[in-house]
């Protein structure tokens, strides 16, 4: 039997071009969501002069500086299916944009993950603390969970990348490897919802092995803190000038499912792209 997956974007945006019913402020996306950036290149992906993503993607915070750019191509990995459309850069500086996108159903149990193609563009110079580039958030909000952090490694060309479950917590835990700056990996950024209060954690997955029913042991696993009381947006963050960070983020996949964000692409057939 042939699995029919909707794309959530592709029917906000087909309904706000149709309908103009479909604001900055009120456009949502359901889960599970695919998002290949697929806008026209070097627009903002929030504050585009053409409406270039009808309001999926919108400010978060208090910034005004829209500099997240949608750039030609896409990113790929090896095992994913083929990439569509084109990929975002994100870059670090004063009063810079935070792009969010808001879910239409809140997350309050279980574990919802994030899967995208990572190209670290420059490492920054920073080897201590670093800066993280994604993040889920409540509903409406701006209390950062499942911080997603990129330090520079030893040298130059190298970084690793780090999980803080919430500013609550004990602080960035990092992987013990090292990656090449220049070559896209896959990651999956998840927030786990547990059952006492104060223990919620966040998970790190490096190019996991696609295609398979469960996830593996975490790269990575944050340390707890305040627990969230839902999970309903996705943020894209651009974070302080001093790091000097620049990163390309694409094929961005969010679900409650793991099979989901870390399909094979051996699998592909099985959908129907609408």
């Amino acid at each position: 039997m042939r699995k029919r997956f909707l794309p959530s974007l592709y029917i906000i945006v087909a309904l706000a071009a149709s309908t103009g019913v479909v604001s900055l402020a009120s456009a949502q996306a359901t889960l599970p969501l695919y998002e290949p950036f697929n806008y026209p290149a070097n627009q903002p992906l929030v504050n585009g002069t053409n409406g270039v993503n009808g309001g999926v993607w919108i400010p978060i915070g208090s910034n005004t500086v829209s500099t997240t750019e949608v750039q030609t191509g896409s990113l790929s990995f090896a095992g994913l299916p083929a990439p569509q459309g084109n990929k975002v850069r994100l870059l670090n500086g004063s009063n810079y944009i935070d792009p969010g996108m808001d879910l239409a159903t809140t997350v309050s149990s279980g574990v919802i993950y994030a899967s995208m193609i990572l190209n670290v563009v420059n490492e920054g110079t920073t080897t201590t603390t670093g800066d993280y580039f994604f993040a889920f958030a409540p509903a409406g909000g701006t209390d950062y969970r499942t911080r997603l952090y990129l330090r520079r490694g030893s040298a130059a060309g190298k970084f690793q990348l780090g999980m803080r479950t919430h500013s609550s917590d004990s602080g960035t835990v990092w992987q013990t490897g090292e990656q090449d700056t220049g070559t896209p990996i896959f990651v999956v950024a998840a927030y786990q919802f547990n059952p006492a209060a104060g223990d919620d954690v966040a998970l790190l997955y490096i190019n996991p092995v696609l295609g398979q029913p469960t996830p593996p042991t975490a790269t990575v696993t944050g340390a707890s803190g305040t627990d969230a009381s839902n999970i309903g947006r996705v943020g894209l963050r651009q974070g302080s000038a001093v790091t000097s960070q620049i990163v390309e983020v694409d094929e961005l996949r969010v679900s409650t499912s793991w099979t989901d964000v870390t399909p094979s692409n051996a699998a592909v057939g099985d959908w129907s792209l609408y």
